[in-house]
């Protein structure tokens, strides 16, 4: 009787521990990271079913990083803000911050929901290559709709004689705010095409002012063009608006694979009647990587959909068309995101389909 009962209590524990690795097996299938792997037989590039009017998960609110007071970006993220609060009905918050280096670093630690990048900050951060990454890749963001282009140009007041990135040469010269994009480039601009000048860190209004009191000689900024700052200090002085030479651009161009030859109209500005040549930078409107893929996917139609309110905000919104997401050649895409360029006819390179959501070919 013993034996019989110790039989059965022996039997009674092979079952549980049976079902024990059942059950540690299937919790493995369902977390596993391998993008490959498939769950209840669903390869992860099919198309499950998708409701973009599913709210049940959406944020109270957002948060988006923008740059510096007086500059284009937080102009046009003001206006792509209030378009995501409009006609999704989340409340949609625009934060000053130190530009593209310092968003992608808030989106990492998860301190903004959406932010404004530049191919360059984001090209350090996705490969890890600017010494702010610390050598790791930054990749907790996605994209979702494109800009505008960025152009880079200097001012001085006339009464200082400076009219070329030569006569900056020894010169004290604002770049904008640590983080933001031209703080980044601009320095690197001057010493690879040999100017000495020494650079002063401040937001765009500050620098302007500082500049206006005779403080700093010449400031130099990149953004979506006209600069505000620059039209509003045209109203009480006269200044001389210059860029790059033809052969410097050039030059420039070869040292950064994210850079492009641009011209900036003549008369963007009110002393400037000839063209500008400048190095120029795509823009980019990204998010965290784990917001609902619903509620991406009418952010991006927000900001898409309503082109001539966006212009309102800032003209740089001109360029902000679907089409131009050709410019992303390597960034991962939100979800929510590819499905309204999808359904909206774009064929996107498969580079830009993120592990989560690889393309269905």
């Amino acid at each position: 009787m013993k034996l019989k009962f110790f039989v059965i209590i022996v039997a009674l524990f092979a079952i549980l521990g049976l079902s024990a690795c059942t059950s540690q097996s299937t919790n493995n299938d369902l977390t596993s990271n391998d993008p490959e792997s498939s769950v209840d037989g669903l390869e992860p590039s099919e198309n499950v079913e998708f409701d973009p009017n599913d709210k049940s998960n959406w944020p109270n609110s957002v948060r988006v990083g923008s740059a510096s007071l007086g500059g284009t970006a937080y102009a046009y993220a003001g206006g792509y803000s209030s378009l995501i609060q409009k006609y999704t009905g989340v409340n949609s918050a625009v934060e000053v911050t130190g530009g593209p280096v310092h968003n992608i670093q808030l989106l990492q630690n998860q301190d903004i929901e959406i932010g404004v990048v530049t191919m360059g900050p984001a090209w350090e951060a996705w490969y890890g290559e600017g010494e702010w990454t610390g050598g790791q890749e930054l990749r907790d963001w996605r994209v979702f709709f494109p800009m505008y282009t960025s152009y880079f140009h200097w001012w001085a007041k006339e009464d200082t004689g400076i009219r070329s990135i030569d006569d900056l040469n020894g010169k004290k010269v604002g770049v904008g705010p640590s983080g933001g994009t031209p703080a980044t480039y601009l320095p690197e601009f001057l010493e690879i095409l040999g100017v000495e000048a020494e650079p002063v860190y401040a937001g765009l209004g500050d620098l302007v002012s500082q500049q206006m009191d005779g403080l700093i000689p010449a400031v130099g900024f990149g953004g979506g063009i006209p600069f505000t700052s620059v039209q509003e200090a045209e109203l009480q002085h006269k200044l001389n608006v210059f860029g790059f030479t033809e052969e410097q651009v050039s030059t420039l161009v070869s040292e950064y694979p994210f850079l492009s030859e641009a011209v900036i109209p003549a008369n963007t500005y009110e002393n400037q009647p000839d063209v500008m040549y400048s190095p120029s930078i795509w823009n980019l409107g990204v998010v965290q990587k784990d917001l609902p893929d619903s509620f991406v996917y009418q952010a991006t139609d927000a900001v898409l959909s309503h082109n001539e309110e966006l212009i309102q905000a800032h003209v740089a919104g001109e360029e902000t068309l679907a089409e131009n997401i050709k410019y992303n050649t390597f960034l991962w895409m939100h979800p929510g995101a590819i499905r309204w360029f999808e359904e909206n006819g774009y064929d996107l390179p498969e580079e830009v389909y993120p592990p989560e959501y690889p393309k269905n070919d």
